[in-house]
This record gives structure tokens, sequence and C-alpha cells, in this order.
């Protein structure tokens, strides 16, 4: 997607921000956090996207700042907006060509597979091990 970017450090100050505008102080959940990549499994920009803006979130913690989870869009590709594009999931769905057209009723087996892709394996293991790994450093 040519017109998504990413802004880690942007994702910080919003955070900051809301914190500081809420005069209640209320837990801040983060939801629906996602980069909109390719149609391949192996999506170098998806992976880059999650450790950068995750490593924010870490910074909002160990500045003491209200947040109490996170969690990215979305968990698979989806037909949303009349369309499987663009693709947001952390799992590839290997959608087959009827799958969205008028008539299509039913998924062969084999079809509409889930295949996680390198961010769903980075935020798996950073929910087992609740740490960021050594390589993932700040911009």
């Amino acid at each position: 997607c040519a017109w998504f970017a990413g802004y880690p450090r942007g994702y910080l100050e919003t955070i900051r921000l809301a914190a500081r505008m809420d005069p209640q102080k209320s837990d801040l959940l983060l939801t629906e956090n996602g980069f909109c990549g390719n149609a391949t499994v192996d999506d170098a920009d998806r992976l880059w996207y999650h450790r950068e803006y995750l490593w924010q979130v870490a910074a909002a913690v160990r500045e003491g700042l209200p947040v109490v989870g996170y969690t990215a869009w979305s968990f698979v590709d989806n037909y949303e907006w009349g369309s499987f594009k663009p693709r947001f999931g952390l799992h590839y769905v290997n959608f087959s060509q009827d799958a969205g057209a008028p008539d299509f009723e039913e998924a062969a087996a084999g079809d509409l597979r889930r295949i996680p892709r390198s961010a769903a394996n980075f935020l798996s293991d950073f929910a087992k091990s609740k740490c960021l790994p050594a390589d993932v450093i700040p911009l």
C-alpha cells in the first residue's frame, strides 16, 4: 500500500498526549494498530511496523504511562468494504479467485488457508516471553 506509511515516534507522542489530556487518568488500551502490507506471506514491512510500534508502547510503559494493552489489526486478511484488499492481517489468507464473488457460497477444502506472517510470529513470541528481542531498537 503505497498510501500507507508508519511513523513510530508519532505513536509514542500520541500515547503521551492521550494520557496528558485525560483528567481522570484512565487506563489506555491501544487497539487496531496495523499495517497495510503486500499480498505475500514474507512481509518485512509489516514486521518492521509492529516491531517499531511495540517498541514505542514499551517506551510508554517505561515512562509510567497507563498502557494496559495493545492489539494489532488484524488477525487475518479479511473482506472489508467490498474487497479483500488491502491486506492488514498478521496471517495471510489464501483466498480463492471465487471468494468474494456475488455467487460465492462455500469455500472448498484448502481455500482460505491461514498462514502466519513473520509479524504474527514476532507478536506471538513477545506475548509468550513478555520481552522485546534485543535487536528491536528505537528509531
